[in-house]
């Protein structure tokens, strides 16, 4: 008899959770903002909210559909793993802890990390390098000889970041920090009080209009030299103990002049999932295991069963224009599919590519043309009336 493993998976997209769920075994019930046809046709039970794209997740329409997603596993206590889009909202990940078996960070982990004065003092204590950051009350006696950023409390993906020019003041929920221009690293964690294991990762931006720091693409099998890798290291151990970090999570990092800059913490799994999980879902399977802080289970996990390739991951946006979206046959590389016949606005997300390769850099390369690919494809294929 096949095992049945239901899982709950929540966040603004929840489909790379969700195949990662499907490759370590586990039967998903998702509940997500887009709703793509690959989310719906791995999920046993999906529920789409387009509401939570602009007003995010709201205590009362999120518990009653996780609790009728919970319903339909037809067991009493599925995990439930969070993706983006909770960091804005921590009480609501309070409430969920006390009604679901939730596996990842808790909610004053997740307060304590998105909280710009909470975080950025701790830091400070720690001796952890950041930018200077000010808050509301600070902003407006900033130095006007640096570059200053406005980013959103609980923002994500790049979107809600933007240059802060002159005397503008800072918009209600919003911080600002200086910009520092460098080589981008970040880094995967898997995490329990008492084990950890890193890999690294590049991302990068794909600037539009209004939007100078929006998600382009991440690629895996990123490899720091030794100096490097020992000082990312070493402050990302002082960090998991200094806010109780477990699970999958991952660090965002600026290198300057030969100096180390932490810009943000994301308490829960990221597009770095992509390209860094397996083809058995070694990850996901190590997340549950390091979320209910089983060390040993999940470092044997990595040490035996994880084998990931050379992967990179891009969006697709509508640069082109906006889009309906026509009738396409998606080869299997593309994710995070559109239902035919969907709008999509001008810049705004269309679909996900990943490429393997022998290096990150070529891996990066084979991305960059399937993008170019799928964009003759969906605007040619519109032009032609589907």
């Amino acid at each position: 008899m096949t095992q049945y493993n239901p899982v709950l998976i929540a966040g603004f997209s929840g489909r790379a959770l969700a195949q990662s769920a499907h490759r370590a075994g586990f039967t998903p019930f998702v509940l997500d903002a887009y709703g793509d046809e690959d989310t719906k046709a791995l999920a046993k039970e999906s529920i789409t909210d387009t509401s939570i794209i602009g007003s995010g997740f709201r205590a009362k329409t999120t518990m009653k559909a996780l609790s009728q997603l919970r319903d339909a596993t037809q067991t009493a206590t599925p995990p439930l793993i969070l993706g983006a889009g909770f960091e804005q909202s921590p009480k609501l990940i309070a409430t969920l802890e006390t009604q679901f078996d939730l596996k990842g960070c808790h909610a004053d982990t997740v307060q304590r990390v998105k909280n710009p004065e909470t975080f950025f003092s701790t830091l400070h204590e720690l001796g952890v390098t950041h930018p200077q950051t000010l808050s509301q009350e600070s902003c407006a006696d900033r130095e006007h000889n640096k570059t200053w950023l406005s980013k959103r409390i609980g923002g994500m993906g790049g979107l809600h970041i933007d240059y802060l020019d002159g005397d503008t003041p800072l918009a209600p929920k919003h911080y600002a920090q200086e910009h520092i221009s460098g080589l981008s690293i970040s880094a995967t964690a898997i995490a329990t009080s008492s084990h950890h294991a890193f890999a690294f990762t590049q991302s990068w931006i794909n600037a539009a209009p209004d939007t100078p720091f929006r998600f382009g693409g991440v690629v895996g099998s990123v490899s720091p030299d030794t100096d490097l890798e020992t000082r990312l290291v070493d402050t990302m151990i002082l960090l998991l103990s200094a806010f109780d970090l477990k699970g999958l999570i991952s660090f965002d990092f600026i290198m300057a002049d030969g100096e180390l800059f932490l810009l943000e913490i994301n308490p829960r799994p990221t597009a770095a999932l992509d390209v860094l999980d397996d083809t058995q879902g070694t990850l996901f399977k190590a997340h549950l295991a390091a979320a209910s802080d089983d060390g040993e289970a999940a470092m044997q996990l990595l040490q035996s069963d994880w084998q990931p390739k050379t992967k990179a991951s891009a969006y697709l946006y509508a640069d082109a224009g906006p889009l309906t979206v026509p009738q396409v046959a998606w080869p299997r590389w593309v994710h995070d599919q559109p239902k035919q016949g969907s709008t999509i606005r001008h810049y705004a997300p269309i679909l996900t590519v990943i490429a393997e390769g022998d290096t990150p850099a070529t891996a990066v390369t084979h991305t960059q043309q399937r993008l170019e690919h799928m964009a003759d494809v969906v605007y040619d294929s519109e032009k032609k009336g589907g």
